[in-house]
């Protein structure tokens, strides 16, 4: 059983000001588009290349689990549509 009360709970208001205070969005102008990448200098770059001992790739990537089991009850879907094109659209030969 939980010690909270209905007056101990977060109100909306509060987490919406909460969300606000810490969010990136404009947090380095208006136009800027990197984003959190801005935080990644020139200075923290020549530090990191400085870290690698050899010329080894990594990869992060994660086979995507399409078929259901034990631990993926609700594999992911994929799915592809096709539209129709006007007859002029895309590219097309002029010889």
């Amino acid at each position: 059983m939980s010690d909270t009360t209905a007056d101990d709970r977060l109100k909306a208001d509060d987490i919406n000001a909460y969300l606000a205070k810490h969010r990136n969005w404009g947090r380095w102008g208006h136009d800027d588009e990197l984003g959190a990448i801005n935080l990644i200098t020139a200075e923290k770059r020549l530090s990191s290349a400085a870290a690698v001992r050899t010329g080894r790739t990594v990869s992060l990537s994660r086979p995507l689990p399409t078929g259901p089991g034990p631990d993926n009850p609700h594999p992911a879907r994929h799915f592809m549509q096709r539209f129709p094109r006007d007859p002029g659209a895309g590219w097309r030969s002029t010889s």
